[in-house]
């Protein structure tokens, strides 16, 4: 509950016969001129009258809206060829296209890794090429410290996607597994305890 926060939205949830010319429902209007000219025993659209117009009224309305932040994470190492590369910059291309139609306010992180993990801006995420070894880890480590930094779990619903062929250090297994189990427990704060 607490990651909830009021809003107030307009909403249009009737109609009137009275209203102001930039409110003009047209679907209702056509409706009403139709429906008189069909009194009158005369088919189609007629001259439309001031007794066809309708207007959508609105009032303010206060609703919930919650606190959302995607973590989008690529592996770009030398291992990911340019048809992985393409798969996965495809299914995030159409994922933040998506997220943007669909949701007013949702904040994004793009962040691309190989040993290194970085902080990228969109248009380098979706035109970095590959390079260097893989150690997933340091893009989940990157993910744990922006969450403690800015998208506290208890305000904020906090979603990560990581593409990867799997092709990582051995040594880092363990700690990539360990890391995911934390953000599945939403409990980033254990990240100090990571190499």
């Amino acid at each position: 509950k607490e990651k909830l926060q009021k809003v107030k939205t307009i909403v249009y949830e009737d109609i009137s016969k009275k209203g102001i010319i930039s409110n003009l429902n047209k679907k209702k209007t056509l409706y009403e001129n139709i429906k008189r000219q069909a009194a009158k025993k005369v088919k189609g659209i007629g001259k439309i009258v001031d007794d066809d117009l309708r207007f959508k009224t609105w009032k303010e309305k206060e609703t919930y809206k919650t606190n959302a932040s995607v973590f989008l994470l690529m592996d770009r190492s030398g291992s990911m060829d340019t048809e992985k590369r393409y798969i996965c910059k495809s299914f995030f291309f159409w994922m933040v296209n998506f997220l943007r139609l669909k949701y007013n306010e949702v904040e994004i992180n793009f962040i691309a890794h190989d040993t290194a993990a970085y902080l990228v801006d969109e248009k380098e995420f979706f035109t970095i090429s590959s390079s260097g070894g893989t150690m997933c880890s340091s893009a989940l480590k990157m993910t744990h410290k922006i969450i403690l930094e800015k998208y506290n779990p208890d305000k904020w619903n906090n979603y990560v996607f990581h593409f990867t062929d799997g092709e990582n250090w051995e040594s880092d297994n363990n700690i990539y597994l360990e890391m995911i189990n934390n953000l599945l427990c939403e409990d980033p704060k254990k990240i100090d305890n990571y190499p």
